[in-house]
């Protein structure tokens, strides 16, 4: 975002690998984890994350995860219309 104090941090966690979201509002001294309406995601090479610079409120978050069984690898996208507070599954491309 544009505001210099706010971090975002797409983190892969725990065994089985899965992922996690992090959020900083104090330029990265502390981080909270931010994952409402995630469920369980299995990490699958990696993610990314894009926050829209019309609306920072915006952050889209695009993950190749997996079963928990090394099958079937698909790219998953989720949103957050309120600075990473909430999040909903945008769709499986």
């Amino acid at each position: 975002p544009n505001d210099g104090t706010t971090i975002y941090v797409l983190a892969r966690t725990g065994s089985p690998d899965t992922y996690s979201f992090y959020k900083s509002t104090d330029s990265g001294l502390t981080f909270t984890l931010s994952m409402t309406g995630w469920g369980t995601i299995y990490e699958r090479s990696g993610g990314r994350i894009s926050v829209t610079p019309a609306d920072p409120d915006y952050i889209y978050a695009m993950l190749l995860t997996h079963d928990g069984n090394d099958n079937d690898q698909k790219p998953y996208v989720l949103k957050s219309t309120d600075s990473a507070a909430n999040w909903k599954w945008s769709g499986i491309l």
